[in-house]
């Protein structure tokens, strides 16, 4: 591998290709069920940040757990991989568990 100009001697000029990730442990259990969803997709990660109209750096941030998304990009990232978010009542179980916070 040859150096880039003005490189320092023994820095490499490319990245190293990135392996599958795993969402990191902390990560919202919703979230994590996403990236999961989109590390299986055979579409590039790529495609999916240019048909929601966001940057590819953002989802990038977000796969790698360096962000959280707001609400409208998760949406939007939801809907460009075929799924939709809904709202349900809560079942009697967990309001009761709600009730001791």
């Amino acid at each position: 591998m040859t150096r880039a100009p003005g490189r320092p001697k023994g820095r490499a000029t490319r990245r190293p290709r990135l392996k599958q990730r795993t969402p990191p442990g902390n990560t919202l259990p919703l979230l994590k069920q996403l990236l999961e969803i989109i590390e299986a997709s055979d579409e590039p990660f790529s495609h999916m940040a240019a048909r929601t109209g966001y940057d590819n750096a953002t989802f990038t941030r977000i796969r790698n757990g360096k962000r959280l998304p707001r609400l409208n990009t998760f949406t939007d990232l939801a809907n460009a991989l075929g799924y939709e978010l809904v709202l349900r009542p809560m079942s009697k179980v967990a309001t009761d568990d709600l009730d001791k916070i």
